[in-house]
């Protein structure tokens, strides 16, 4: 039937007839007998546990034989295993049933009676869920292009349809039906693992075929067993690891889902699988938590099982939607809403059921009203926190976005911290968050000036501009026509001409907001449809307000930032030209020196050497002292000059006045000085770069002289793609640096801070490593990218 199947949905038109022609073609005879059997068989006016036996429900008419709390120990001499629920039997038949009631055994005879129209829609009910089961799973194939997912997913529906109607009859059907839905279950939800992984990781990896492979081997084992079992008694056992199993598999699918979403980023394939996610998880926390873990704990089942499996038609459903999301409208946020209610009544339920079977073994039983009044109070406390928990996690799985206030708030000062580091980013940041938090599927932010910013719900993001009269006068318009900030129509924007780039944005918006400072408004943001078509609440407002008055703090800050950095600017170009102006100023100053006091001393100084030959002795020595002071003033001078501005400097380089500062220096310093470069010797180096780093060797010089007591000093001048670098090195007794060099300054130090300001006039930068009796390091670098203004 279902090779038919496939082969009609892969060669016929896809249209409604067809598919109510296809739906005909039933999807196993099996469910056909199951329904006969259950229409036939007669009700004993009570249901009872398997496993335990205790009585579950029993008719009105029984309330003077049973009590809560009785349990079966057998049905016509029979262990309830055997019995099973009385196969074989008629309406009118009588059966013996042995109940343990406050410790005495009690024989109670039995009439069993027609199945009323609550017993059969309880019976039917399971089958109704196997029939869907196979219908989404059709719908699904005939809509769809056939894929090996598809054939899986399909497939796989059509063997838990088998399970569901063979287990709603098991206990009175044939031994044969008997067999094939504890195989069924053996084999089924296994098979589902092996869907769940095709779908979400495929192809799969080595260690994923692996695992799949081992929990088959232990799929054979288990069914092995169990038919040893059912054939000749033997592995009694494997019956109560059976649940378990079942347990295990399912909490695997739920697992798999997790792990795919968890590692998905956000996008298009993250919310078809979140479809799935919620389908699976609705439908299998009902049956693990309300049937199949109480039956195991208490022996008895918060409600039926055909109640919770009514549940498990979101498992198809979802994959359902997922495979065919992009054929209907957008139902995610009700999808949503659904998953939430349906979480928190399982799980309330479970929690409430588990407290009450709890209560009756510890609180005796006339204070057993308390306990409910305890835990309906809890409840009612928890409800909100965990209806905000649940709803903020799934919107997150739905949109990958937020919901509460909280999480927004901090979710823009976030982006406003790592992002806005120009006044530009701002309206992209305001946009994109809007969008995101609200889960819109586009934003528009028209601004005075005419620039606009469209932000796509797929995280595309498109702006340009329109003429800044145009953008003004839809601000004027809008301001005359309207007192409030917010709306959630078009009207004011009917009769306006945005141009082609906002036509669709002005038509199509769910709500608008007005941006405005203190006097004027500044802009318009225009928020699209929102996803699921849901509506603006109060509370929506009230966030929306504050967003936007965070990004106008920001804004505003970014205006005063700007400013401070033009002003930082101006101020650093103002001392590189004060610097400068002093350089000149020393140059003026030296070349003073040279050509009119140093000139005078040498001329002064050959006049003596010319006069010494003609005086007497006496006389000559006192000429040689006046020589030896014009010697001394000559030096004096020549030194001075040396520091204003070094002649080296202008006529040969900065390696070469280096150069003959370090010879300088070793012929009067203590230190051992040794200087080594990897430039040719009349680099082309901008003039002012030198002349700085020239700066900083010599004051970098002074300090070792007076505060190191180095024996060695190694200066190092190396020049790069990314510019140039000055290292000095000396091996003195060393200290610790400060984090900012103007500390110093207080202590009347302004070597350093002398150093790093010079530098900062070219975007340089120093660093100095240094530690107590560990030597010194001092860095001066001057990227190469920097021009002389």
């Amino acid at each position: 039937v279902n090779i038919l199947r496939l082969y009609l949905v892969n060669t016929g038109r896809r249209s409604l007839v067809n598919f109510a022609r296809l739906s005909l073609v039933k999807s196993n005879p099996v469910i056909d007998i199951c329904a006969y059997l259950a229409s036939r068989q007669p009700d004993a006016g009570l249901t009872w546990s398997f496993i335990s036996g205790k009585i579950s429900f029993f008719s009105p008419l029984y309330q003077s034989l049973f009590e809560p709390g009785d349990k079966i120990i057998a049905i016509n001499g029979l262990s309830l295993a055997e019995a099973r629920y009385l196969p074989g039997k008629q309406a009118g038949d009588t059966v013996e049933i042995l109940v343990l009631s406050r410790e005495k055994t009690i024989p109670i005879t039995v009439t069993l009676q027609r199945p009323g129209l609550d017993v059969l829609i309880d019976r039917f009910l399971v089958l109704l869920i196997a029939i869907l089961f196979s219908l989404i799973s059709l719908l699904v194939l005939f809509y769809s292009r056939l894929t090996l997912a598809i054939i899986s997913f399909f497939l796989f529906c059509q063997g838990f349809s088998l399970t569901l109607a063979t287990g709603s009859v098991s206990a009175y059907a044939p031994l044969w039906m008997v067999w094939l839905f504890n195989s069924s279950t053996w084999w089924v939800v296994p098979i589902g693992v092996l869907f769940q992984s095709l779908f979400l990781f495929f192809p799969l990896s080595t260690q994923a075929r692996k695992a799949l492979r081992f929990l088959f081997y232990l799929t054979v084992l288990g069914f092995g067993l169990y038919s040893i079992n059912f054939l000749y008694g033997q592995f009694a056992w494997i019956r109560s690891v059976q649940y378990p199993w079942i347990m295990l598999n399912f909490c695997l699918m739920i697992g798999l889902v997790f792990l795919k979403v968890k590692k998905e980023p956000a996008g298009n394939t993250k919310k078809i699988l979140t479809p799935v996610l919620l389908g699976v998880t609705i439908g299998i926390l009902p049956f693990l938590l309300l049937t199949l873990l109480p039956e195991m704990l208490f022996g008895k089942a918060a409600i039926s099982g055909s109640g919770s499996l009514l549940a498990m038609i979101s498992i198809p459903a979802g994959y359902g939607y997922a495979f065919l999301q992009n054929q209907f409208v957008h139902l995610e946020r009700y999808v949503q809403r659904a998953a939430i209610y349906g979480i928190i009544i399982t799980f309330f339920s479970f929690l409430y059921f588990t407290g009450l079977q709890i209560s009756y073994i510890f609180i005796p039983v006339d204070l057993q009203f308390l306990t409910n009044f305890i835990f309906i109070v809890l409840m009612v406390i928890t409800y909100n926190p965990l209806y905000q928990l649940l709803q903020t996690t799934l919107t997150r799985l739905l949109f990958s976005q937020f919901w509460d206030e909280d999480q927004a708030i901090q979710y823009m000062q976030t982006a406003l911290a790592t992002k806005a580091d120009t006044r530009e980013n701002l309206p992209f940041i305001l946009s994109e968050t809007i969008q995101n938090v609200f889960t819109l599927e586009k934003t528009t932010l028209l601004l005075a000036d005419g620039n606009y910013f469209i932000t796509q719900h797929n995280q595309s993001f498109q702006e340009g501009n329109i003429d800044k009269e145009t953008a003004q006068s839809i601000l004027d318009h809008l301001q005359r026509h309207t007192k409030e900030k917010f709306g959630v129509n078009n009207q004011p924007f009917v009769s306006l001409q945005p141009g082609k780039e906002l036509k669709e944005a002005f038509l199509k918006l769910s709500a608008w907001v007005l941006i405005d400072s203190l006097t004027t408004p500044t802009g318009i943001l225009l928020l699209g449809p929102r996803h699921g078509g849901d509506f603006y609440e109060k509370t929506d407002w009230e966030l929306l307000e504050k967003l936007i008055r965070q990004t106008n703090f920001a804004m505003e800050n970014a205006l005063l930032n700007q400013e401070l950095r033009k002003n930082a600017t101006q101020i650093r170009l103002l001392n590189r030209k004060l610097f400068l102006a002093k350089e000149d100023e020393k140059k003026r100053i030296a070349a003073n020196i040279h050509d009119t006091i140093i000139q005078s001393l040498l001329g002064l100084k050959y006049r003596i050497n010319r006069l010494k030959h003609s005086l007497s002795p006496q006389q000559r020595i006192e000429l040689e002292a006046i020589r030896q002071q014009t010697e001394e003033l000559l030096n004096d001078s020549r030194q001075v000059c040396n520091q204003l501005r070094p002649p080296a400097l202008d006529v040969s380089g900065l390696v070469a006045s280096i150069q003959t500062f370090v010879f300088l220096k070793s012929q009067s310093s203590p230190h051992s000085i040794r200087f080594e470069h990897n430039l040719a010797l009349q680099e082309d180096i901008p003039e002012n770069h030198a002349i700085c780093l020239y700066r900083v060797l010599q004051e970098a010089i002074l300090n070792i002289e007076k505060h190191a007591k180095a024996v060695s000093v190694q200066i190092l001048l190396n020049k790069t793609d990314q510019g140039l670098s000055l290292i000095i090195q000396d091996d003195g007794v060393g200290f610790c640096p400060p984090a900012q060099f103007g500390i110093l300054v207080k202590d009347n130090h302004f070597g350093l801070a002398g150093m790093q300001e010079m530098l900062l006039y070219y975007q340089g930068e120093l660093t100095v490593h240094s530690m107590p009796d560990a030597g010194c390091t001092l860095t001066a670098f001057i990227p190469g990218e920097v021009h002389d203004d």
